[in-house]
């Protein structure tokens, strides 16, 4: 398979997630919609956005088309970028820029509409301009590869996790990130705090093994060069305690699964091959059904109008609010019921008269 046909597969399978993406109205995730709201409603900037990509967000025009578009090519970048990654270990490695499919991270956590969006192909440039340096001894190219991760960090403050995952190639930026830790301390830390009372998703601990399960069978071939070894396993911990940082794992897991493959005989690259296949198609077709869909737009609206019509309060859980402020539903938000007297919108099922039901969320008179 030459240059133009691995090209060309690729955009293949970025474009089947986005195809559909396309096609289902408005945005995906909550937090995209505190995004949008900033964009379409000049809502502010929420406190931990970085600084660049607060200049961006203010200065986009509200079309969510475009939105869309944009979010595919930081899509296909951020893919094309792991397939060079994989060449450096393999001189057909490029098909790791397939095999990162094998986690719905990497679909599930490109289609939002955040400032992680925007920090992401610096920070995969990064790793493979780092290890370009350490295989080829060119210390040159880590010093790029740092200035492309520090770049992110100006878009993205979450990106010092990673740069802190940088320290077996070049233990100086532990330095580098040291006076950033410091400043956020508590906020540092409390990204990596597993939440046990399970009301954060994001840090429930080990919630992101099952959207990595397929790649972990990469996990056999990583031992490859200790350096790598250890970052894996410390970006492995790190997706572990946050499902947030769950993406920084994928690069190494999906090179470690394309060695694997190509250790493997006709029978076991076909099962892979249809693996993947069913893989994307399964991932792709979630697209279509996730939160914001037809019945949160539904409840919400619902709940305005009989809020307006009978004079009582609308409250509507935190996690309904950005919605809520996109659609311009005046409301009270609350973080859990309770016993507020009026109308609420929320996700758990209240001791209250229902008044409609759905499936991740309800409409209750109480």
């Amino acid at each position: 398979m030459d240059r133009v046909q691995e090209f060309c597969l690729i955009i293949f399978f970025c474009l089947l997630p986005f195809v559909l993406f396309l096609f289902k109205p408005g945005l995906i995730g909550i937090d995209s919609y505190a995004y949008l709201n900033v964009v379409c409603n000049n809502l502010s900037v929420p406190e931990s956005t970085g600084f660049l990509a607060s200049f961006l967000f203010e200065g986009l025009s509200c079309n969510v088309f475009l939105i869309k578009v944009s979010l595919f090519f930081l899509f296909l970048a951020n893919t094309l970028i792991i397939a060079l990654f994989g060449e450096l270990f393999h001189k057909k490695g490029w098909i790791t820029g397939l095999m990162v499919f094998l986690s719905s991270v990497w679909i599930n956590w490109s289609i939002l509409f955040e400032d992680d969006q925007l920090a992401y192909p610096f920070l995969f440039f990064g790793l493979f301009l780092f290890w370009k340096g350490e295989l080829e001894f060119k210390d040159k190219f880590k010093l790029l590869g740092l200035f492309s991760v520090l770049f992110a960090g100006l878009i993205w403050k979450g990106s010092i996790y990673f740069l802190i995952g940088l320290f077996p190639l070049m233990p100086f930026v532990v330095l580098i990130a040291l006076p950033f830790v410091l400043l956020n301390f508590t906020g540092f830390i409390q990204k990596i705090t597993p939440d046990l009372s399970l009301t954060n998703v994001e840090t429930i601990p080990f919630i992101v093994l099952p959207s990595i399960a397929f790649l972990l069978m990469g996990l056999k071939r990583i031992s490859f060069h200790k350096k790598f070894l250890i970052q894996t396993i410390y970006f492995f911990v790190l997706a572990c305690l946050n499902a947030n940082f769950g993406i920084f794992v994928v690069p190494f897991l999906a090179v470690g699964l394309m060695l694997l493959y190509y250790e493997s005989n006709q029978k076991q690259q076909m099962f892979f091959k249809v693996l993947l296949v069913a893989m994307v198609l399964g991932v792709s077709f979630t697209v279509l059904t996730q939160m914001p869909n037809q019945d949160t737009w539904s409840v919400l609206e619902e709940g305005h109008k009989l809020s307006l019509e009978n004079n009582k309060p609308l409250f509507v859980d935190w996690t309904f609010r950005h919605y809520a402020d996109f659609k311009g539903i005046e409301f009270i938000q609350i973080v859990d019921y309770h016993n507020e007297k009026g109308y609420v919108v929320h996700w758990k099922k209240l001791d209250c008269k229902v008044l409609i039901q759905k499936k991740n969320l309800g409409l209750y008179e109480c």
